[in-house]
């Protein structure tokens, strides 16, 4: 997982506007981390995510908190996950990027594209069907 992560480039506290954020990501393709004020890893936003919200409130998009910001179910990564690990999560939720945690602290930050060209570099990758709901 090391080898393919990210450092975290911006962290923004769950209390800051999403303006704040949008401040920082401005000229990146980065996303930003987002910490409660008492510093445990609430999730991440993208330039898509604030995207979203613009587009649905043009006019107030930019005071909307970062904690209310934050996709729902974002999941999160343990540095000495196995790569596999992460392809069934984008299997059967949501390809998007992710916080690589390390106990609590956050230590980079798992975009899809460097698992992606990770996966076509595996000639013998076996990664089985998911299973079948039973009927």
């Amino acid at each position: 997982m090391a080898e393919l992560m990210s450092p975290v480039e911006h962290t923004i506290v769950s209390t800051q506007p999403l303006g704040d954020a949008a401040n920082l990501l401005r000229d990146s393709d980065a996303a930003v981390l987002v910490r409660d004020p008492s510093g445990h890893t609430k999730g991440l936003l993208a330039a898509r995510d604030l995207a979203a919200h613009a587009a649905q409130n043009p006019e107030g998009w930019h005071q909307i908190l970062c904690a209310a910001a934050c996709p729902a179910g974002t999941g999160f990564l343990r540095a000495q996950q196995p790569v596999e690990g992460v392809l069934w999560l984008y299997r059967t939720e949501k390809v998007q990027p992710l916080p690589v945690l390390n106990g609590w602290k956050p230590v980079g930050i798992l975009y899809p594209e460097p698992v992606f060209l990770w996966c076509a570099e595996q000639p013998d990758l076996d990664f089985p069907a998911p299973p079948q709901p039973r009927q």
